[in-house]
């Protein structure tokens, strides 16, 4: 049955209609769908260096419908499987690992990728290119008895400096497995570089990073390490915390966020100790403090009922604020009985969605506390500051 196509509003929001009731049961719709490559970071996106071309995804929050129709809803989780067609000599790279060499259909490689675990469309990758990478491996540990694959992606000019990566990566998803108590959640990670990203993103099994962020060595400058071990710490983090478990709303994403900055410092620091990389938490929160201080501020967790303003999400009081009420309930808690806390929560809610309420109510749980529940609400709920005086790192 032909089908008409109904745009419903100016960021991709689409209706299909049909001249009859379609009856019960499964429904297959096949779209012919294009469009163009973009020239900055959002949806698919393109840029040459060197005289070649690349290509990055870059899907959060509902730019996916860039690339290709579908529910762009964080708790419509599904499993994706990709096939991409390049030229020779053309890396591929997808959410999951590469089924066997690439074939050759009419002059053009056919690269076909194993289906990925259940995935909102905004942690789906697709990237292609000449890529150059330095590869290795998380090795074989008591929380999984086979090596993680890991590799570090740049752009050919790139090739020469990306062993520093590849071996802070190898520790910071070592100490991140100890931490959750449990083995990295896909069957790879990449970590691939763009020159025009502004920041980093936690593709599932493919993380994104602007080039400065993985392109560095010993010898680099002290800022720049400390932002690679806060940065990757941050984005390997969510690989648990927002991948393995996903927001059911958009209005929760200040939860992936918030405690991604926080167990980036932490297990940056952890890291490197000798690098001071906690300090650079205080400033954030202070930041946070002056927004939260106007009359234009908001609550760190806010009603969205609109796609235009989920970008509103990823800001100062998400992240530093946000992340400071993570670290101040982890204090008050203590270590053992917060990571725990985290661990029952990801246990009760693998591979599916969940919101604040059931991480509060996990933590809550471990505390043997539900008036906890209220009390994380409030600090999450309400525009102002609420603690006491200790910056929002949890002591005075």
């Amino acid at each position: 049955m032909d089908g008409r196509w109904v745009q419903l509003d100016p960021v991709g929001l689409a209706r299909a209609e049909f001249a009859r009731a379609l009856g019960p049961g499964a429904v297959t719709l096949v779209f012919d769908y294009d469009a163009p490559f973009a020239d900055e970071p959002a949806g698919l996106f393109r840029v040459q260096v060197d005289g070649a071309w690349y290509a990055w995804s870059q899907f959060q929050a509902v730019d996916a419908r860039a690339a290709f129709p579908g529910f762009d809803q964080p708790g419509f989780k599904t499993p994706f499987t990709l096939t991409l067609r390049t030229p020779d000599g053309i890396t591929a790279i997808g959410n999951a690992p590469e089924q066997g060499e690439p074939t050759r259909e009419g002059g053009l490689l056919v690269h076909r990728f194993a289906p990925t675990v259940p995935l909102p469309t905004y942690l789906v990758a697709v990237m292609a290119g000449p890529f150059v990478s330095a590869s290795g491996e998380v090795p074989p540990r008591a929380r999984h008895p086979d090596a993680l694959p890991l590799r570090i992606v740049s752009t050919a000019p790139n090739r020469n400096r990306l062993s520093f990566a590849l071996e802070g990566s190898r520790a910071i998803t070592a100490l991140l497995e100890d931490y959750f108590g449990e083995a990295f959640p896909f069957a790879k990670m990449d970590q691939v570089t763009t020159p025009i990203h502004s920041g980093a993103m936690e593709n599932a099994g493919a993380a994104l990073y602007r080039d400065d962020l993985l392109v560095l060595d010993n010898e680099a400058p002290v800022a720049q390490q400390r932002a690679f071990g806060r940065v990757v710490a941050h984005e390997l983090g969510h690989q648990w915390f927002g991948n393995l478990v996903t927001p059911e709303w958009w209005d929760d994403l200040w939860l992936n966020e918030s405690f991604a900055n926080w167990i980036g410092y932490r297990i940056a620091d952890a890291w490197r100790p000798d690098l001071g990389i906690a300090g650079d938490a205080l400033a954030a929160g202070y930041e946070a403090m002056e927004t939260d201080s106007l009359i234009a501020g908001r609550p760190v967790r806010q009603p969205i009922d609109d796609s235009r303003r989920i970008k509103t999400a990823f800001d100062a009081m998400t992240y530093g604020k946000g992340g400071h009420v993570v670290g101040m309930v982890a204090a008050w808690l203590g270590e053992d009985r917060f990571r725990e806390g985290v661990r029952h929560y990801l246990a009760a809610h693998r591979g599916g969605t969940a919101t604040s309420e059931d991480f509060f109510f996990a933590l809550a749980q471990v505390a043997g506390n539900p008036k906890l529940v209220p009390a994380l609400r409030s600090f999450v709920e309400q525009k102002g500051c609420l603690c006491s005086p200790c910056g929002g790192t949890g002591s005075a």
